[in-house]
């Protein structure tokens, strides 16, 4: 065969649990330690819903939600706490009653990591054994469930966003989404625009 290019070979760090360091966020200094980690902060998850009784999402020393917080917990088990001060399933509509239980683990997953607290002892299997932590730690969580495991319809989404531009959250984090669309045909495009316009940040 023909080579076509030489790439010098380096060695690459593991990542897994380290990603506040890489970021510069560490508990007694950088840039946790002047932003607060979230305190004060509603992010509000687009997702697959959510394992309330997951270690993550403890409330031991979270503050009170913001009075401003509109929105509503529909977990049987009283999970809802300090920390997760939201929960609702918008799959089908906004009136939709059903336990917004996470049975595909996305959901969770994307919600430890926008906003765990602070886990000791976290590894896969014994491997990366460390301390886990989401990005904002002292962030209060709000999941609106719009997604299973065949997909996430539009019209769900969409609800989910009016849910929670209207509950009062101050960011919105979605790890969703398709083929790039027309701005003007992407209802995520659409739907974020209206979020982004009353003064949430959205990620996505």
């Amino acid at each position: 065969g023909v080579v076509l290019m030489v790439y010098k070979d380096s060695l690459l760090p593991l990542l897994t649990t380290h990603a506040p360091d890489f970021l510069n966020l560490w508990p007694n200094g950088g840039a946790w330690n002047s932003l607060g980690m979230g305190e004060g902060s509603i992010i509000g998850l687009l997702d697959t819903g959510i394992d309330s009784a997951h270690s993550s999402f403890g409330d031991e020393g979270m503050s009170t939600p913001p009075s401003k917080w509109r929105g509503s917990c529909h977990i049987e088990s009283g999970h809802c706490n300090k920390k997760l001060i939201g929960a609702r399933s918008l799959i089908g509509g906004p009136n939709n009653t059903e336990v917004p239980l996470d049975d595909v683990g996305h959901g969770t997953h994307t919600a430890s990591t926008a906003a765990g607290k602070f886990v000791q002892g976290a590894s896969v299997l014994g491997s990366g054994n460390g301390t886990a932590a989401g990005m904002a730690p002292r962030a209060h969580l709000a999941m609106y469930k719009v997604c299973n495991e065949q997909g996430c319809y539009g019209s769900d989404i969409l609800a989910g966003l009016e849910a929670a531009i209207t509950d009062g959250v101050d960011i919105l984090s979605m790890s969703l989404g398709g083929h790039p669309q027309p701005f003007h045909e992407d209802v995520i495009a659409i739907g974020t625009f209206s979020a982004v316009k009353k003064g949430i940040f959205v990620s996505c």
